[in-house]
């Protein structure tokens, strides 16, 4: 079996915008819980199949509710999100595309990594 190894710095990608240096940084634990918070949803068995409501409040993640958690100026502090509602939204959104790929949030990223697992010969559990 091959061995797998882990860095726990977190992915980046330098960015320029107007001439000002950016980063778009993979989130981590925390910000993926909080993030994946927004995603409340509720799933019942109705006439034997399931079926998902949304809780009280529910509302749809946009770009901007991962951006604001992954988006770091050159003083490596979080862009806010008044700056960010001010960007473009073609901007916004390749930016969006980016933070989803580093942070392993893809529709890809699952199977890449069932695929590195597979490929170590690992289950992914001990």
């Amino acid at each position: 079996m091959t061995e797998i190894s882990f860095s726990t710095k977190l992915n980046e990608r330098p960015i320029t915008i107007d001439n000002k240096r950016y980063c778009v940084r993979e989130i981590d634990g925390e910000q993926r819980e909080a993030y994946s918070q927004t995603f409340d949803l509720g799933i019942e068995i109705v006439d034997g199949k399931p079926k998902i409501s949304t809780k009280e409040g529910f509302k749809m993640p946009s770009e901007l509710d991962l951006l604001v958690k992954c988006v770091y100026d050159d003083t490596d502090t979080l862009v806010p999100l008044k700056v960010l509602k001010k960007w473009p939204t073609t901007l916004l959104t390749k930016l969006h595309t980016i933070a989803l790929e580093l942070s392993g949030l893809d529709k890809d990223a699952k199977a890449k990594a069932k695929n590195d697992l597979e490929a170590s010969g690992s289950s992914g559990t001990n």
